[in-house]
């Protein structure tokens, strides 16, 4: 099949960028609100973003790592602005994002085990993808970044530059976008 063909192919990255975008879209929202107001936890957004991710990562498991990004975010995001700077101010904002992803984890495992089919639904989602990631060596990681980076770099040069300098960027007024970039970057490694 020549890659003109392949360009109009659906594969799971194509499901799963919405739902992992407005999972971030809604963490957002919810750092705003609480930028406005710390006194009262905007649940509903960090509810959505807990779903939304979790919908994700059942498109395609690696969106599980932004869910690692979206708690990276939160925990700077929310600590720079709040009076109290102890860990148990924010776990009203994990509780929800993590009663969301429990919501949807639980609602679609039940639905395979109910078929019957819970036994392949785990294999799927979870065991298979773990035993995948143990047959795949450090120095086969390493080679397969390199080759990765070497094919992205001629299209994302200009992204890779204009994070970069973004991150050397470290004016105070400017901290909470240059650690969203850091989370961003890490986790996207």
């Amino acid at each position: 099949i020549t890659r003109e063909w392949q360009a109009i192919a659906a594969n799971t990255e194509i499901f799963m960028i919405l739902p992992m975008t407005a999972a971030t879209w809604c963490v957002g929202r919810a750092i705003r609100l609480d930028q406005l107001n710390p006194a009262r936890t905007p649940w509903g957004w960090w509810l959505a973003a807990g779903v939304l991710s979790l919908l994700a990562a059942f498109f395609k498991q690696v969106a599980i790592a932004n869910v690692g990004f979206l708690a990276c975010w939160s925990f700077f995001a929310l600590r720079s602005h709040r009076t109290e700077s102890s860990l148990r101010s924010l776990l009203p904002a994990v509780s929800w994002f993590v009663a969301g992803m429990a919501v949807v984890g639980l609602t679609v495992s039940l639905i395979f085990v109910s078929l019957g089919a819970g036994r392949e639904f785990f294999d799927c989602v979870l065991w298979h993808n773990l035993k995948y990631s143990q047959y795949v060596g450090m120095s086969l990681a390493w080679s397969n970044l390199r080759d990765a980076i070497s094919v992205q770099a001629g299209a994302l040069w200009g992204v890779w530059l204009l994070t970069a300098l973004a991150l050397l960027d470290l004016r105070l007024e400017r901290r909470g976008f240059t650690s969203l970039l850091a989370c961003w970057l890490f986790f996207s490694a």
